[in-house]
């Protein structure tokens, strides 16, 4: 599309009479290359940031997964991808797999009799410690009263 307009804009320049006109064609020429480019860069930005999510949901038991490591997989910068992820997203690289283990980390304490290292494992991390910890954080309750929450329901 951009090509084609710059044909346009080419013989455009040929029919201006005076050089006023033909700097309003250049620069007109010019925003839409500029408008092209960010509009690609944007659409670059999405595709990255679904294909992250999308990795996040295939990959979140690994425990080397991390924000540097997707990015140097996408061969994209930290600061660049951060950005883009929130916006598309709506919350940080962190958040999303914190989210997408946490969810995991529930599904299996519900539906599978797992000691808490083995949960831990499953959702990518280490140390069963650190799992307890980040899951009383993100749901107010540590695991295993979560556990004791989920049999009294049953």
């Amino acid at each position: 599309e951009l090509l084609w307009k710059e044909q346009e804009c080419l013989s455009a320049l040929f029919q201006c009479s005076y050089l006023s006109e033909m700097a309003e064609t250049v620069l007109g020429f010019f925003e839409d290359a500029v408008d092209a480019v960010n509009y690609n860069r944007a659409d670059y930005g999405n595709r990255q940031a679904a294909l992250a999510l999308d990795y996040i949901q295939k990959n979140y038991a690994d425990p080397e997964l991390s924000l540097g490591a997707l990015c140097q997989k996408y061969a994209i910068s930290i600061s660049y991808f951060s950005v883009v992820f929130k916006e598309y997203a709506g919350k940080t690289f962190i958040e999303a797999l914190t989210e997408q283990r946490m969810s995991r980390a529930k599904e299996l304490m519900e539906s599978q009799p797992l000691k808490m290292y083995e949960i831990a494992e499953k959702c990518g991390y280490k140390d069963a410690g650190y799992f307890g910890v980040a899951f009383k954080k993100y749901y107010g309750m540590s695991p295993r009263e979560y556990l004791k929450v989920c049999k009294k329901g049953t």
